[in-house]
């Protein structure tokens, strides 16, 4: 047998402690001690490392191991039998197998009530890409916070190879992120069961989080819009690129789900269903007026529309209606090229109209279908427009003449009431794309109520 490399132990930044060693099949095993004293650390490895060796030549341990194991508790006895370095107890239940990555993963997605088939498409993908990275066998309570490291650098490299026919296989930051997230709940999920005694992923403090791409914004002007309608093939694409630049729909899933009992004529209002957020308090459901720009659009659908169709849009519902290679073909035609999100920048672009066109956030907000901090971070932008009416308009105040009249207090943005006590302005005024003029808040503006 060749030479057993000693064991080491390690410290978690939870202040617990490991042992981890490498036996003679050339397998490392992990034997997690809890909150021990070094000395009781320091014991434990020598024991654990006596007992990998005997594993390997088949001769008895010493009687100072044989005491050692005499003296410990059921839990680390377990954690013993499942690495396979002891026997179980004569007459005790045999110790359940260690969970590995492909079953431990199998059992994880096969258990979660997952409801929308996209969320189950991205679990899947994370399931490939720790098992291609770990491989299939590899026990669950072995991989370290190091370990998770370093597939996370593998896997914005290497993890896209699997899941896309191009060349360009390099995940963005934003996508590694969520991954790496949906990896830190699977492990949750073992830290829960039992089968870890702490989550790797948490350990190694890596980015779980996603932000905004500002790369990827783009507000689409309103006449390329009329060019690429003019370009539309037919009603139905029409009141699709409608619905997304000038209602802020969703697409495919809201534009493909709206139906004409949805649309409320008399009071110019439609009832949008979101899949999206359907598992909020209000079910997904909302509802947004039908504003102008919108209607002569749907009612050439509707015109259209054989006697007793239920859904707005008929023709491209079917599963290999791809809408996004259809859409660049439509901008191509109008002799405009592509935007980073084709749908995504159309929704942003209605939104930012509707700020500009001065409706409150709030409302704005709820129309289009998420939280105002949603739209503060990544759809709400600053256009040149907003710089052009700050030069005219500046802060919107005559100095001149509120020195005058005595209401101006230097900087402090506190006036005098008849009483003679100091009052502070509280209501922000909105001066262009989600921008508010600065209050006695502060530089921060002021949050609304989601």
């Amino acid at each position: 047998m060749g030479k057993i490399v000693l064991a080491t132990i390690r410290n978690e930044p939870s202040g617990r402690k490991s042992v981890l060693v490498k036996c003679c099949d050339g397998k490392r095993r992990t034997i997690r001690l809890g909150l021990v004293s070094d000395k009781v650390a320091a014991e434990s490895s020598d024991r654990v490392q006596e007992l990998a060796d005997r594993r390997g030549d088949g001769e008895g341990i010493s009687k100072r191991t044989a005491a050692w194991l005499g003296e410990l508790d059921d839990v680390i006895r377990s954690r013993l039998e499942r690495a396979d370095l002891v026997a179980p107890r004569p007459g005790s239940e045999p110790v359940a197998k260690a969970a590995t990555v492909q079953s431990w993963t199998d059992s994880y997605i096969k258990n979660r009530k997952i409801k929308k088939k996209s969320t189950q498409q991205v679990i899947e993908k994370v399931q490939r890409n720790l098992v291609d990275y770990f491989t299939p066998d590899r026990r669950l309570d072995s991989i370290t916070a190091y370990d998770v490291e370093t597939w996370r650098n593998w896997l914005k490299a290497e993890g896209n190879r699997r899941d896309t026919k191009k060349k360009r296989t390099e995940l963005a930051e934003s996508t590694v992120r969520r991954r790496t997230g949906i990896a830190k709940q699977i492990f949750s999920a073992a830290v829960r069961k039992n089968l870890i005694e702490t989550n790797p992923v948490t350990e190694s403090g890596l980015p779980c989080t996603t932000g905004t791409n500002t790369a990827r914004q783009f507000r689409v002007p309103r006449e390329w819009i009329y060019k690429i309608l003019d370009a539309a093939p037919d009603a139905e694409w029409r009141a699709i690129i409608a619905l997304c630049r000038f209602a802020g729909l969703r697409c495919p899933s809201e534009v493909l789900r709206l139906k004409w009992e949805d649309l409320n004529w008399s009071e110019m209002r439609m009832t949008i269903h979101s899949i999206k957020t359907e598992h909020h308090a209000d079910g997904g459901i909302r509802v947004c007026p039908i504003f102008p720009e919108l209607v002569p659009y749907l009612r050439d659908v509707q015109e259209l529309a054989p006697t007793g169709s239920e859904y707005v849009i008929r023709r491209y519902r079917r599963n290999n209606s791809n809408l996004r290679t259809s859409f660049v073909r439509i901008i191509k035609r109008a002799g405009l090229a592509p935007w980073p999100k084709l749908f995504q920048n159309l929704r942003a672009s209605c939104e930012n109209d509707l700020i500009d066109a001065g409706h409150h956030p709030k409302a704005v907000s709820n129309w289009i279908g998420h939280s105002i901090q949603v739209a503060s971070q990544s759809y709400w932008q600053v256009g040149e427009e907003a710089f052009t009416k700050a030069q005219s308009v500046g802060l919107g105040v005559d100095e001149k003449a509120a020195h005058e009249s005595g209401t101006a207090d230097d900087c402090t943005g506190l006036h005098s009431t008849e009483s003679g006590t100091l009052e502070t302005q509280k209501t922000p005024e909105l001066i262009g794309s989600g921008v508010f003029a600065m209050g006695d808040e502060g530089l921060e503006p002021p949050t609304f109520s989601v």
